[in-house]
């Protein structure tokens, strides 16, 4: 009976949210079962060497810029509304330039390689596969994209989900029968990255008909040029720290610093899977002007965004136990400050999506630079003076700056268009005040006994099922 009711209310949601929670479940499983892996990785590496994975990662996403400009990610709504009529020919002009711009990369680090090894601290083999695994990928991550434009969630997650899996399997088969170093996970990773961005890659190049058009290449600068300096700021945003606290600090330092931001970026993949799945709905919403139904939708999705912020706080003391063990204790410090940072970012994208869709995007650029500078410096002056602790807080106060910038040009560009409203303002602050103030109140808990931290979890857990329907009442209001 209550499996149909579910059933029943499942059917009726509207396309973007039913989209938005399969994309979100599709990420969130993800990094669940990256997080029941890593117990495994803590235990045979070496805090130096579970730190050397986490670099390795570190610099992917740097070089994802590099390479790909970060269209796969960035280009593809504005691509299948300009370009519907021969998408399949700017398909192939994309991929073939980012395969292009990753050949151009081996081959800078043939030429250099002693600079590219120093800056890295990654040997030259690792470098090429990473090139590799970045060109290649691409193409899956553009398959992803034009999934979610037309919210396709059954193929993406059945075949997202199993690349992931075969990751895992992969990982541990090499670490164990092969050699428990961090090399055996990179290059299983890379396998099977490879072989799902070659099928994509050569598919999106032959239905386009090997096509290299100058006037997608030129689109494709235009709108990414801006873009691709936000995207090398918001690296240093997001990941200064990391890098700085291995260049200032020995390993366990950066595997403690490494755990805690795994459990963040559970939260952001969660987010980032929200927002990809939103985008595209709220690209035909803005095309058609229904303003109400962009306001109620992203409500809803930053009060869920906020809750899952505060549960993923609350089981962080077992969370960090069970990722690394009593070693890595020193990360619980870490957590408030970087989950609210993250919960921030995700704040903020609300407003830059208007950036996107209005392609006003110099004021992501100089944004991203100023608040990227700001977190380099930061971290560069009083990471030696105050310890590793200090990037925590140096990630809170730039994502929240971020957040008040962006939402002055969101403000700016709706007077430009004459538009008086779209999101609800009252919601954002609501949720953003909540969430501070419970993470607080949630910091007070992480010395209790953990019995009697999760019989308060079941007791709110009651009071939240006996008064629903008060609370849904509350929630209606706010949203409207």
């Amino acid at each position: 009976m209550y499996l149909n009711k579910i059933f029943t209310f499942y059917n009726k949601l509207h396309p973007a949210l039913k989209s938005s929670l399969f994309f979100t479940f599709t990420a969130g499983l993800q990094q669940l079962l990256n997080i029941i892996i890593t117990p495994f990785f803590t235990n045979i590496f070496s805090a130096d060497q579970f730190a050397k994975y986490n670099l390795y990662t570190i610099w992917y996403s740097l070089f994802l810029i590099l390479i790909s400009f970060n269209l796969p990610i960035s280009i593809i709504n504005n691509a299948l509304i300009k370009y519907k009529d021969n998408f399949n020919k700017f398909l192939s002009t994309i991929t073939l330039l980012i395969l292009g711009n990753g050949f151009f990369y081996i081959l800078l680090i043939f030429l250099f390689q002693d600079f590219f090894v120093n800056v890295t601290t990654l040997n030259v083999e690792i470098l090429y596969l990473l090139v590799i695994q970045v060109a290649f990928n691409s193409g899956f991550l553009i398959w992803g994209s034009i999934k979610r434009f037309f919210f396709d969630f059954y193929l993406f997650t059945l075949i997202t989900l199993f690349s992931t899996i075969s990751q895992i399997l992969l990982s541990i088969i090499f670490v164990l029968f092969i050699s428990p170093i961090p090399e055996s996970r990179i290059f299983a990773v890379f396998i099977v990255q490879f072989i799902f961005g070659f099928i994509f890659s050569s598919l999106f190049i032959i239905k386009g008909k090997l096509t290299i058009s100058l006037d997608y290449i030129k689109y494709a600068v235009k709108f990414t040029s801006p873009l691709f300096f936000h995207y090398i700021f918001q690296f240093l945003l997001l990941q200064s720290d990391r890098i700085l606290i291995n260049a200032y600090f020995d390993g366990d330092i950066v595997a403690i610093y490494s755990i805690s931001s795994l459990v963040s970026i559970f939260i952001l993949f969660l987010s980032n899977g929200i927002n990809s799945s939103f985008i595209p709905w709220f690209y035909k919403m803005m095309n058609q002007k229904q303003y109400s139904k962009i306001k109620t939708i992203s409500s809803i999705l930053i009060i869920l965004t906020s809750i899952f912020t505060l549960f993923v706080i609350y089981i962080s003391p077992e969370l960090i136990y069970f990722l690394g063990s009593n070693k890595y204790n020193g990360a619980i410090s870490l957590i408030i400050p970087i989950l609210l940072g993250v919960y921030f970012q995700f704040s903020y994208s609300l407003f830059t999506n208007f950036e996107y869709y209005f392609e006003y995007t110099k004021s992501i650029f100089w944004i991203s630079i100023f608040v990227g500078s700001i977190s380099f410096f930061l971290n560069f002056f009083l990471l030696p003076i105050f310890s590793y602790k200090i990037s925590s807080f140096i990630f809170l106060f730039t994502n929240f700056f971020m957040l008040i910038l962006h939402f002055f040009v969101y403000k700016f560009l709706l007077k430009k268009n004459l538009i008086q409203s779209v999101l609800n303002h009252k919601t954002i602050l609501f949720s953003n005040l909540f969430t501070i103030l419970i993470s607080l109140l949630l910091l007070l808990t992480f010395n209790i006994p953990i019995l009697f931290r999760y019989l308060v979890l079941l007791v709110c857990f009651i009071v939240i099922i006996i008064n629903r329907s008060k609370i849904f009442k509350f929630l209606l209001i706010q949203i409207n």
